[in-house]
């Protein structure tokens, strides 16, 4: 009976036990940019433009695609940047530059 009642209070404790959840980033994940809104035609040479980008995370061995969101940047204070290459017919027109990610809305 000991035995018995051991058993189920073993079995119960780990009921309703939710694990932690994984990070947002772990080393060896890949992250691209997936560009979800542009403006329409060519983006003109000193026009103010604007894009909206999400980061995808590929994590190996998990199935498909989770997205990076702001509560999961840690920290406060932290700035997001990123590399832009501007291309003309598949060349690359002037240096890379890197820039900061603002969050404007």
């Amino acid at each position: 009976m000991r035995r018995c009642l051991a058993l189920a209070v073993l079995a119960l404790a780990g009921c309703g036990v939710v694990p932690a959840p994984e990070p947002a980033l772990l080393p060896g994940d890949v992250v691209r940019p997936q560009v979800v809104f542009t403006p329409e035609g060519f983006w003109q040479a000193g026009v103010k433009s604007s894009a909206g980008i999400l980061v995808e995370v590929h994590r190996p061995g998990r199935e498909g695609v989770s997205y990076l969101y702001e509560e999961d940047v840690p920290g406060v204070g932290v700035e997001m940047r990123g590399r832009i290459t501007f291309l003309a017919g598949g060349v690359k027109v002037g240096e890379a530059l890197d820039v900061p990610f603002v969050r404007d809305c």
